[in-house]
């Protein structure tokens, strides 16, 4: 009876399984944020003279750079400001390639306000952004005081708020999977391209800086690059 009492005391009940589980999960994301942190700090020290912002994103760097504006004409003729922004995205700093994301100020907004329903966390952390305008949007010098406050709110959402930089609705907004898989392909296919060249020559495919079959992490993951440290 003695032993059969031993083993009831080490049956753990259905709420300290649940206990456990969540108390490993919150270690693992303590662990994977400070990971995130880590690789940022690391960002910071590299990107130098870098105008712009960089994270750990898609299993790679990404770079978010206010490029300039473009006027333009909706379908009824009326015209407004696209925002340009330039994005970059490699496995290391030497393969990144850019591509340009337009977006109009009423998108900004949009955006915030997605950011501000889905991780309430961050509102505290969110820049203002300036008052909409119904009349004067177009004028000089309300393009560049919203093109400066618009760079400063992006630097702050790309370079802290990995969860949000990894959104679905980021992703639409700065066109980042797709362009990111195209971009991913590239890598690889030109990776392969330098497997075989090496292996024709004769030479030792064992000290490639190959990263193939890189997969899909979050920003916040701790998913490991190599490259240049």
């Amino acid at each position: 009876s003695n032993n059969n009492n031993n083993n009831n005391n080490n049956v753990k009940t259905k709420e300290e399984e649940e206990d456990d589980v969540k108390e490993k999960a919150q270690f693992q994301k303590e662990k994977d944020e400070s990971a995130w942190k880590a690789k940022q700090s690391d960002l910071t020290k590299k990107r130098q003279d870098f105008h712009g912002a960089v994270a750990y994103a898609y299993s790679g760097i990404f770079a978010w750079q206010m490029y300039g504006t473009a006027e333009n004409v909706d379908e009824f003729g009326n015209p407004y400001t696209e925002y340009l922004m330039r994005c970059q995205w490699g496995t290391t700093w030497e393969n990144m390639k850019p591509w340009i994301a337009a977006r109009r100020y009423k998108e900004f907004c949009f955006l915030d306000t997605q950011i501000r329903d889905h991780f309430q966390k961050y509102r505290l952390q969110l820049l203002p952004l300036p008052e909409k305008r119904m009349i004067g949007a177009l004028d000089s010098e309300v393009v560049k005081g919203r093109q400066i406050a618009l760079e400063l709110y992006m630097t702050r959402v790309v370079e802290t708020m990995p969860e949000v930089l990894d959104s679905a609705f980021m992703s639409v907004f700065l066109n980042m999977k797709n362009r990111i898989n195209v971009i991913r392909s590239g890598i690889l296919r030109d990776e392969h391209i330098a497997i075989e060249n090496s292996i024709k020559n004769g030479e030792d495919i064992d000290n490639l800086p190959i990263r193939l079959s890189i997969p899909h992490h979050a920003p916040g993951s701790s998913a490991e690059l190599s490259g240049n440290n």
